[in-house]
């Protein structure tokens, strides 16, 4: 039996998410939850998930399992993204939920993390646009061009906010111009584009961020409409937090706390990836893989 209400919970390598939402194509009633866990970098250099970290994940599960419910979700699916997939000691995150939460954690591959994004994204576009979707995760990002809920390229790279943090930190202005490099050749590795799409969308923490910080918002504000920037405009964004040390990040409007040392290598990710795909401009959207995973679970069994 289909429920009314539905609800995913996304572990992420920065942060986990909740879409909790009316089982229908309009996913009416939205009520979304993030909580910031950074368990990418959690992971020592053997791949293995620190004790902290694999509890801060269950925290955060439990939160938004609970809240789930308080919006009337009748059914809970858990997802985990690049994080998961790398850890040497998934079956330990998984079982500590399991056990916490009573949920079963399924780690999605890397196709089906881009397609989830790019049905999210694009599902408030008008019929028949082509678009290409940039999803700016902690640990990856999945990039995936087509035309409708029709999907015709995907790709994915090792390039989110932590990863590059972990070996590039931005902590002044000098360090800049070596993560944008470094960016820039992991992402000369995506495969060439189908197909030019009208519309380039930017999805995850990252552009959300930019979107507050730009529109000076609280960060984590509410809005549906998408928003457009440019590449220009993303990199004064990160030339103006690279000036200025973490510990003085936190004051700036928008910026969500505990992103204040990742927020510039996502920018440079982010960056590098609209060049490589010849993305002068882009918008933002609230939607994301939450979305399409709930829009995908009511055509297809996962």
């Amino acid at each position: 039996m289909t429920p009314s209400r539905a609800a995913v919970v996304v572990i992420g390598s920065n942060s986990t998410r909740m879409l909790t939402a009316d089982a229908v194509r309009a996913l009416s009633n939205p009520v979304r939850g993030r909580v910031e866990t950074r368990l990418f970098l959690s992971m020592d250099r053997g791949g293995f998930f620190s004790e902290e970290g694999i509890a801060g994940a269950m925290r955060s599960v439990c939160l938004l399992k609970e809240r789930a419910e308080q919006a009337g979700a009748e059914e809970i699916s858990l997802l985990a993204t690049s994080a998961a997939r790398d850890a040497a000691n998934t079956a330990a995150l998984a079982r500590a939920i399991r056990d916490a939460a009573g949920l079963e954690m399924l780690v999605l591959d890397n196709r089906l993390e881009a397609l989830l994004s790019y049905l999210g994204a694009v599902s408030a576009l008008e019929a028949g646009v082509s678009a290409g979707v940039i999803d700016v995760g902690g640990g990856s990002v999945e990039v995936a061009v087509g035309t409708g809920g029709q999907i015709a390229y995907t790709a994915s790279l090792q390039l989110g906010a932590s990863r590059l943090y972990a070996g590039y930190p931005i902590n002044v202005p000098e360090d800049v111009a070596p993560a944008l490099d470094a960016a820039a050749q992991i992402a000369r590795a995506l495969p060439p584009l189908p197909f030019r799409p009208e519309r380039w969308i930017v999805v995850g923490g990252t552009g959300m961020a930019l979107r507050d910080i730009m529109l000076a918002l609280p960060a984590g504000t509410v809005v549906e409409a998408n928003f457009p920037f440019t590449r220009d405009d993303a990199l004064a964004q990160l030339s103006m937090l690279a000036a200025l040390p973490p510990e003085k990040r936190r004051g700036v409007t928008g910026l969500p706390a505990g992103r204040e040392h990742i927020l510039p290598t996502g920018l440079a990710a982010m960056l590098a990836v609209m060049d490589a795909v010849g993305a002068g401009a882009a918008e933002v959207t609230a939607r994301c893989n939450c979305d399409g995973f709930l829009l995908y679970r009511m055509e297809e069994e996962i």
